[in-house]
């Protein structure tokens, strides 16, 4: 399976170590994408069977308004930061933050073959 990993240039710093984990699985090939524009993103969802964003920022809004375009698994890594600073106006007509499991049994066994 090809990953593609997508963050924003200079907020690659999680990402080395998760590909270095990544790369022990027999099957997984992961990729970073460091996006600044809609045809960077783009090209990260042409290459990859999944993508997976780092950050929930502008790149994780773009990715989910491509995802459906494309029907490829999206993932978007929320981290404790995120979680606990104010969100911006998303254009969400409740103005309610998305619904989002943490440490969950399948979360921790994905990806599965």
């Amino acid at each position: 399976m090809k990953l593609s990993l997508v963050c924003q240039p200079g907020q690659d710093h999680f990402l080395g170590p998760l590909v270095g984990e990544l790369e022990k699985f027999d099957g997984i090939e992961p990729r970073v994408f460091l996006v600044r524009t809609g045809g960077d993103m783009m090209d990260a969802f042409k290459w990859g069977d999944a993508v997976f964003v780092e950050w929930c920022s502008d790149p994780a809004v773009d990715a989910s308004r491509m995802q459906p375009a494309f029907g490829k698994p999206l993932v978007i890594r929320l981290h404790s930061y995120e979680a606990f600073a104010p969100w911006r106006a998303t254009g969400s007509a409740s103005g309610r933050r998305p619904r989002a499991r943490s440490g969950s049994s399948s979360a921790r066994s994905w990806p599965r073959s």
